[in-house]
């Protein structure tokens, strides 16, 4: 079988334009991976800001240390505190700050902290 070079080129470039043309409707649906389908705010108004989509790292696996060995948080410093059972953790604020979620197993329990 012997294929002309004029059909390859013919078929290669439908195929570009086709392509071209799904990239161009996604990128008008969506910005940084949301679906902007249905969005109030015009498309052209909603400016980038902050660290990139999944750019805040979760912690997975904390480490605990005892009260008197958390030389660095200060008195003042505030926590979020979580009780199941008889078990007690302490998650700080200024932690949560640069992570934002700590994803923990407390006895058989999986909680997501916030």
């Amino acid at each position: 079988m012997i294929i002309k070079p004029q059909k390859t080129v013919v078929g290669l470039l439908t195929f570009g334009i086709v392509c071209l043309a799904v990239c161009a409707s996604e990128g008008a649906a969506t910005k940084n991976g949301f679906d902007l389908l249905n969005a109030i705010i015009p498309r052209a108004e909603i400016l980038p800001g902050g660290p990139p989509r999944d750019g805040i790292p979760a912690i997975d696996h904390p480490r605990f240390v005892k009260p008197n060995e958390a030389n660095f948080l200060r008195d003042e410093d505030r926590v979020l505190s979580v009780k199941i059972d008889n078990e007690t953790r302490a998650y700080p604020l200024r932690i949560l700050a640069w992570h934002e979620i700590v994803n923990d197993e407390i006895g058989d329990r999986a909680i997501a902290v916030t």
